[in-house]
């Protein structure tokens, strides 16, 4: 009989990261890069959608107030046509209303800006 040793090959989660703050994707850029994730970065929802027609993501970093169209749209589309991508928002704004919408929509979770990396 003969004994194969199989190495566990792990993974790591791809990640897409929309916002429209140029500060928040570096953070995120630098965190996601010493943790030794896969990930692209998005200004805006426009630019997310292309990368999707690419790739599949596990993970969908989306901030929800966002020039053209809002996070919650592209979210309600991330959804409908990604459903095994896992989605958390990011927003600046506490407002219960909002995630109480993302949530109903399917949204993970929430972290509100500013952020630390903890």
């Amino acid at each position: 009989m003969e004994i194969i040793n199989e190495e566990r090959v792990t993974k790591m989660a791809n990640i897409l990261v929309v916002d429209d703050e140029k500060l928040v994707r570096n953070f995120l850029r630098r965190l996601l890069e010493k943790n030794r994730f896969e990930y692209t970065l998005a200004a805006n929802a426009s630019e997310a959608r292309n990368c999707m027609k690419d790739r599949i993501f596990d993970l969908l970093l989306c901030d929800i107030m966002m020039p053209g169209e809002s996070g919650i749209d592209f979210i309600r589309y991330v959804k409908a046509d990604f459903p095994n991508t896992a989605i958390i928002m990011l927003t600046a704004v506490d407002d219960q209303d909002t995630a109480k919408v993302a949530l109903r929509i399917g949204v993970y979770g929430y972290i509100i800006k500013p952020f630390d990396e903890n």
